[in-house]
C-alpha cells in the first residue's frame, strides 16, 4: 500500500484488501463496514463525531473524540490567555496541579528511597547475623543504625533549605 492509495483502491469486489499485517494489529479498521464508492462523486473527508454527526475533518475535532473531557477549572483563563508564552502557561499549569518536580518533591522521594533501601539492607544484615552468628540487636538499636546511616548520607549532600528537608532532618 502507498500512502497515495485512495479508499477505492483497498477495495476489491465490493471487500476490503487490507495488507495481510494488519488483520490481527488493526482490528478496527479491519472490521470497517465497505462504503458503497461512486465514481460521479469527488473523494471527500468527513469526520464522525461522538453524537454520530458527519462533519469536516479537524484535529479539533479528533482531539475531542479521544481526550478525556475534565470539567473547566476555575483558573483557567488565568493560565491560558491570547498573550501568554505557552511554555511559561505550561509550567504554570503544572505546578497548579502540584505536578511539578521541585527540588523539594525529588529530595523527599529520594528520602523515601534512602529510609527504604537502609531499613531493606539492615533488615537483611540482622538476619544474617541471627542465622550464622548467633548475634541479636534490638529493635531501639536498629532503628538508630538506620537513621545515623541516613543522617550521614543526608550530611554529605549539598541541599537548599525547604520544608521537607527541614521534615527528614528533624528525624
Amino acid at each position: 500500500m502507498c500512502l497515495k492509495a485512495k479508499v477505492g483502491d483497498m477495495i476489491k469486489g465490493n471487500e476490503w484488501v487490507w495488507p495481510i499485517e494488519w488483520d490481527n494489529r488493526f482490528e478496527e479498521v479491519t472490521n470497517v463496514p465497505v462504503p458503497n464508492l461512486r465514481s460521479d462523486i469527488k473523494d471527500k473527508t468527513i469526520w464522525i463525531d461522538k453524537s454520530g454527526k458527519e462533519k469536516m475533518f479537524s484535529v479539533k475535532e479528533a482531539w475531542n473524540a479521544i481526550r478525556v473531557a475534565c470539567p473547566k477549572v476555575i483558573w483557567n483563563r488565568h493560565v491560558w490567555f491570547s498573550q501568554c508564552i505557552p511554555r511559561h502557561a505550561f509550567i504554570l499549569w503544572v505546578a497548579i496541579k502540584g505536578r511539578l518536580k521541585t527540588l523539594d518533591r525529588i529530595f523527599k522521594v529520594m528520602g523515601e528511597r534512602l529510609v527504604l533501601g537502609a531499613c531493606i539492607y539492615f533488615l537483611w544484615q540482622e538476619r544474617n547475623c541471627r542465622c550464622f552468628v548467633k548475634k541479636f540487636r534490638d529493635i531501639d538499636c536498629l532503628y538508630k543504625i538506620i537513621v545515623e546511616t541516613i543522617r550521614m548520607k543526608l550530611m554529605g549532600l549539598t541541599l537548599k533549605c525547604t520544608s521537607n528537608v527541614l521534615e527528614v532532618a528533624s528525624i
